[in-house]
């Protein structure tokens, strides 16, 4: 075990130079290169205590990253291949009485906004008062409160004080 793993250490010393090398010229990507490298360091330290070091360590090393390379554009074309047919599939829907043509491309501010609003961390009363403002998020909050939606919130009566004391921008 421990010889294994000294290897292990003395070999990556020695050939992750080259090793990264190859496969960032295999991969065009020195990111992808440096994980997949890696990856084989950590096969050989599960490996080789038990099937014992192999003859030429830097090549076991390399072409296992360069399999681990293959696997990883493998995974990625399949996941295209599904991101294409998902596009597919929704190009070819409409929505009622939409053309795509009729739709509206989505402001990145309001993506953001979105993404604030839906946050886990936000209670529901702070979610709608994050996507709407203080004056919208006050009607809404009244509105449901009177409709009996929010009946039984604890939040609510203090959401409701918070927007109405919240000054308005300028």
């Amino acid at each position: 075990m421990a010889d294994a793993r000294r290897t292990v250490e003395a070999v990556w010393r020695i050939e992750s130079a080259r090793i990264v090398a190859t496969l960032a010229k295999m991969t065009n990507d020195v990111v992808l290169a440096e994980d997949l490298a890696q990856e084989a360091v950590l096969d050989a330290l599960r490996q080789w205590p038990e099937s014992g070091i192999p003859q030429n360590p830097g090549a076991w090393l390399t072409a296992v990253a360069k399999r681990k390379a293959i696997d990883t554009w493998w995974r990625r074309e399949r996941l295209d291949d599904r991101y294409r047919a998902i596009a597919h599939d929704l190009a070819a829907r409409t929505i009622e009485g939409m053309s795509p043509e009729d739709w509206q491309p989505i402001d990145d501010d309001v993506l953001r906004l979105v993404s604030i609003a839906c946050h886990p961390v936000l209670a529901r009363e702070a979610q709608v008062a994050v996507a709407t403002g203080p004056a919208s998020a006050r009607l809404i909050v009244d509105g449901l409160a009177d409709a009996g939606v929010m009946r039984g919130s604890a939040l609510l009566p203090s959401v409701r004080g918070e927007l109405l004391t919240r000054q308005p921008p300028l």
